[in-house]
């Protein structure tokens, strides 16, 4: 019993469409009905007319054929062998053969609003209620009901097969948005998996061109570098004139090396697995003064840090979020002030659910016009030759803050220096 029962549930389970539960709740009936005609049948044939075992028999054949075709891939037809056999065979017998309608009009009023359900098309069960109304019902009624009792059975009828054709178009409504819906889900999916692939391919691309940076063009470098000091510190002197020349030369090939260095922390940002684990800021920041301790001992700079807090993060990235937000508070200080001591102070406050960290240096401040392009790649706000640098380090800690859903900002930006604030969410992952 439980395995007909589960054999049941999986024959009903995913339906793509409402036809696909008609069919086969159609079917289940259809079975159902050939059962239970086998089984009255030997008791009709010893107790009633012979006409009832002959209409008993033909109700195996409809049952029968509308199963066979429906295992045979045709649906629609089993469906309509069922829904309109019974009412034919029911008309022919009732009028041919002076069957009292009132012994079968319930079980076809019942086959009927069943059917209306189970079609499929506004169009084919109406077609279908006009055919019964005219072969079987009207007929029917009138004839073995008086005035005014067949009135009343009309319009009970009409009243009863109403609601299934009004139930069966809305379900229809329903089932065509849903499948509108799961379409368009379905090409969404495509085009993921598409861009999916896509995002791969160029991700192996971005591989392959990290590689080459990495290697194929910082070994020119190099040797540019090593043989432009090997000619500078020859025996041989050089004029005045290519001394510059090769100083130059050396310059722009270790610009270009921090450069390549830069772009490749920054590509390889997105393509890094972030290890989430909880960090001490405090230790980040002392491994990066001890790049500043010479400097920071004859005290030609200032690194103030008060007691930060452990967040969840990459120890990784946040060490090269905040290299690059320090070093470019030293970077960008005033040339031309006499006794000016470049000083960078870094504190935090918890806001709710906020870890906020502020960064503030005393330098040459940001104006309010270059804001909106600050965190862009390769946005230079000086010249080269005022200020060194590649226009990526905020794009660098951007990058790396949104990989901690975090945010950075600049306020209290002014001439006498700027403030980055960094927003972290206190949540442990």
């Amino acid at each position: 019993m439980n395995l007909s029962i589960k054999k049941t549930q999986s024959l009903l389970r995913n339906n793509k469409s409402i036809f696909d539960l008609s069919w086969k709740l159609h079917f289940l009936f259809a079975v159902i009905l050939l059962l239970q005609v086998i089984i009255i049948t030997p008791y009709r044939y010893y107790y009633f007319p012979e006409l009832i075992t002959y209409i008993n028999l033909t109700e195996i054949v409809i049952y029968t054929s509308s199963i066979i075709f429906c295992i045979l891939g045709k649906r629609k037809l089993s469906i309509y062998i069922t829904a309109f056999g019974i009412p034919l065979l029911y008309s022919l017998v009732i009028f041919k053969y002076g069957l009292s309608i009132a012994s079968s009009l319930w079980f076809l009023l019942s086959f009927l609003i069943i059917y209306l359900i189970l079609i499929r098309g506004l169009k084919a069960r109406l077609v279908y209620t006009t055919v019964c109304l005219i072969i079987f019902f009207l007929p029917g009624i009138y004839t073995a009901y008086e005035f005014p009792e067949n009135l009343i059975k009309s319009i009970q009828i009409f009243t009863l097969i109403s609601v299934p054709i009004l139930i069966s178009s809305f379900l229809e409504f329903q089932d065509s948005k849903v499948i509108s819906l799961n379409r368009e889900l379905e090409n969404k999916y495509n085009e993921k998996i598409k861009l999916s692939k896509e995002l791969y391919e160029k991700n192996q691309d971005l591989q392959t061109f990290s590689n080459i940076m990495s290697h194929d063009l910082k070994a020119p470098l190099r040797s540019i570098i090593s043989f432009t000091q090997l000619i500078k510190n020859s025996k041989e002197p050089l004029s005045n004139k290519n001394g510059e020349y090769f100083s130059f030369i050396t310059s722009s090939a270790k610009s270009m090396e921090v450069l390549i260095s830069e772009l490749l922390t920054y590509t390889k940002i997105d393509q890094t697995n972030v290890s989430f684990e909880k960090t001490n800021l405090n230790s980040i920041v002392t491994e990066i003064k001890q790049f500043y301790a010479n400097d920071i001992d004859t005290g030609k700079i200032q690194l103030k840090c008060e007691n930060l807090p452990e967040i969840y993060g990459d120890k990784v990235l946040l060490k090269t979020l905040f290299r690059n937000l320090i070093s470019n508070a030293f970077k960008y200080q005033p040339k031309n002030k006499i006794a000016h001591i470049p000083s960078v102070e870094i504190s935090s406050t918890l806001v709710e659910s906020n870890i906020i960290v502020s960064i503030k240096d005393n330098g040459i401040g940001i104006n309010e016009e270059y804001k909106d392009k600050l965190f862009e790649p390769f946005e230079r706000l000086h010249n080269s030759s005022e200020y060194q640098g590649t226009g990526l380090g905020l794009a660098i800690a951007k990058k790396v803050l949104e990989k901690h859903e975090a945010t950075i900002k600049v306020q209290n930006s002014s001439v006498s220096g700027s403030e980055f604030v960094l927003t972290f969410l206190r949540t442990n992952r």
